[in-house]
């Protein structure tokens, strides 16, 4: 896990050593283990490896500090920042290259099966030199050529210079578990983890994407796409691989979510068995590491089912992170994280804040972000990442992805109901309602009646924008409505739970999630790990009927009877669904409220053309915003005031 950047001058103009080490400087939270560069010059393959200040000192001998790099004319800059996973020994420096030294690689994640990619490249002839995954990558790329992404099982973005067909190749994994971002026009392409990177940079001007915020703000949705915060400044989409042919960028999608085998006629014990198979595999490839890892135990089913995995696998004592707040029982699921921690075989760690943040702690930490967010969850998270990086603990596996694949938020209910009343299901129907009936109330079962009729007879978009009035007031923003771009939804399902599961894996929720979870991760210097996102599982949960997911008004059905043996019943059988629990407004009209207040009647957020301040200033004295609205508006107007110290550090080279 680490963190790549870079700039490839089309023309050939020199690059500035210095610009190149801001970038990297900006993101060494990514990888303190070690950093290094390759400068090169793409016409005459000319090149030359060095260290920075925080690389690896027994590297000292073999490669000179870039502070020496001479006036050649390279054109083409790698950098990169290490965080050590596997092969912790010096072998493992990048950029790396190939046997021949002519094909080079700046890497960023963990490419889960590469102890049996490398079996097979070493019985096509391949000899390796380390003992790690970034070897493996490039011999793939060069036995398999661009194909090479198709046969991985991991998370990754990467760069290739392949100095023997003078030609840059790149790609990013199936779901965008690691980022890809980069600005690119006639003359240049600069890439990197983060967006703050390319800020460093100092090639870029900053303009926050009014596009993007008007998503954020009426729709509640985010890197949904390619665009970002900060415009001009994009991401590589995930799934895609990518070339630059001629100085333009050409992509290539290597992976959609189809269905192979249509398993709906398996049998009900054969489903469970290929799910159990599936599961075992993931997180058993995902718990490959030379540090310690540890497990992000919420109480809820999905993380639940990890760490008791994680302990069958490994067979030894596992340590657990867990956050509560001790503000309301609804953000404490101590009871429920206990009867897994029962089981034996745990270490468990609990850490709570409650009254302890405060708005300077939220600036610093939207910084890491590189945009703002939809609530205050994500920073509960980066709470447990510090708490985990402390304990000494460098990989975390999480349960992100299973709710998406397994259908665990109420909102996909109507989507089911929808499904069986096109069918005709009507028993289906009834026993549905009636256990919601007996988990929630009756009302509670009406309203996912009523939704799914209105799935019936109202447009996508007519759905999502009741949906919206939840997360927005149209009224307090200014000329924002025009801006909406929708998300590329892909309309390729007969069902509309799957469809519905897909938008949410693809387009509405995934990706934001994943976003937050590098930043939080990264920040702490951890590599979070997440088993439910393996392609394969998804593939193979897409292709059984809604049953497994949802039924007889329970949701993850597949997962409950494949872990029935092994989870607690108390888990096993829960049935309410909560997030991670975090005191969003309680925070935003308690704890700091007085400091929001002054953030209000700033000159900056006065200044910003995205809102009414007036409209805004009211409903704060009023208390009366959508759901999570005002840490909306809060962490967008600090996430604003960094990006703009960062521009201007950068614009006069003052960035350390």
């Amino acid at each position: 896990m680490c963190g790549i950047c870079g700039i490839y001058n089309f023309s050939g103009k020199r690059i500035d050593r210095n610009v190149v080490r801001r970038m990297n400087d900006i993101g060494q939270h990514r990888g303190p283990d070690d950093e290094g560069f390759l400068f090169v010059n793409t016409n005459n393959n000319q090149h030359q490896q060095y260290l920075g200040m925080k690389s690896d000192p027994k590297l000292s001998n073999q490669y000179p500090q870039i502070s020496q790099l001479d006036e050649t004319q390279y054109n083409l800059a790698l950098a990169f920042r290490r965080l050590s996973i596997v092969d912790l020994s010096i072998a493992g420096h990048q950029p790396m290259s190939d046997a021949s030294g002519q094909i080079w690689l700046t890497f960023n994640g963990e490419i889960y099966n590469y102890v049996e990619l490398k079996k097979e490249l070493e019985g096509h002839g391949y000899l390796f030199r380390t003992s790690g995954d970034a070897e493996v990558l490039i011999n793939s790329y060069i036995h398999w050529g661009e194909k090479c992404v198709e046969r991985f099982i991991g998370m990754f973005s990467f760069v290739i210079w392949d100095s023997i067909k003078k030609e840059f190749f790149g790609a990013r994994d199936r779901f965008g578990v690691k980022p890809f971002n980069y600005y690119i026009d006639e003359l240049q392409f600069i890439w990197s983890s983060e967006e703050k990177q390319i800020i460093a940079s100092g090639l870029v001007n900053l303009e926050f994407n009014i596009d993007t915020l008007s998503n954020f703000f009426l729709l509640n949705q985010l890197y949904d796409g390619e665009e970002t915060f900060v415009k001009g400044i994009r991401q590589v989409l995930p799934g895609h691989s990518f070339k630059i042919i001629n100085n333009e960028l050409h992509f290539r999608k290597y992976w959609e979510l189809n269905i192979a085998f249509d398993n709906s006629a398996l049998p009900s014990q054969k489903r469970i068995e290929k799910f159990r198979e599936l599961f075992f595999d993931s997180v058993r490839l995902r718990l490959r590491s030379d540090v310690p890892i540890g497990i992000a135990l919420s109480g809820g089913l999905d993380s639940s089912s990890i760490a008791i995995v994680s302990k069958e696998i490994l067979q030894d004592k596992l340590r657990t992170f867990s956050v509560y707040y001790d503000v309301d029982k609804k953000y404490d699921e101590r009871e429920f994280i206990q009867e897994v921690l029962d089981t034996g075989g745990f270490d468990p760690v609990f850490y709570t804040q409650d009254q302890q943040v405060n708005l300077q702690a939220i600036q610093s930490w939207i910084f890491h972000q590189d945009g703002p967010t939809t609530g205050a969850s994500p920073y509960s998270a980066y709470l447990n990442y510090k708490n985990v990086r402390k304990a000494g603990i460098i990989v975390l596996l999480n349960g992100q992805g299973g709710d998406e694949i397994l259908a665990g938020y109420p909102y996909y209910f109507k989507y089911l109901i929808s499904d069986q009343l096109k069918r005709l299901q009507f028993g289906k129907v009834f026993s549905n309602l009636n256990q919601w009936s007996k988990d929630q109330s009756n009302a509670y079962s009406l309203k996912q009646l009523g939704g799914g009729i209105l799935n019936l007879f109202l447009s996508k978009d007519s759905l999502k924008m009741l949906e919206n009035r939840k997360y927005s007031t149209p009224e307090l923003y200014v000329n924002l409505k025009s801006h909406i771009t929708k998300g590329e939804y892909n309309e390729k399902w007969d069902s509309d739970l799957s469809q519905s599961l897909y938008d949410t894996l693809r387009v509405s929720m995934i990706p934001h999630l994943l976003h937050w979870e590098d930043r939080n991760s990264m920040a702490c210097s951890i590599e979070s790990r997440v088993p439910f996102l393996d392609h394969r599982l998804v593939e193979f949960m897409f292709s059984l009927p809604n049953e497994e997911k949802i039924d007889h008004g329970l949701t993850k059905t597949l997962l409950r009877r494949s872990l029935k043996n092994e989870l607690p019943d108390k888990i096993l059988n829960r049935r309410d669904k909560k997030g991670f629990g975090t005191p969003t407004d309680l925070w935003t009209s308690g704890v700091f409220k007085n400091e929001i207040r002054d953030l209000l009647n700033s000159t900056s957020m006065k200044n910003r053309p995205y809102w009414n301040i007036s409209k805004v200033q009211k409903a704060f004295d009023q208390n009366n915003f959508a759901e999570n609205e005002l840490w909306k508006l809060v962490t967008t107007e600090l996430f604003m005031l960094e990006f703009e110290q960062l521009n201007r550090n950068s614009s006069i080279h003052e960035f350390n």
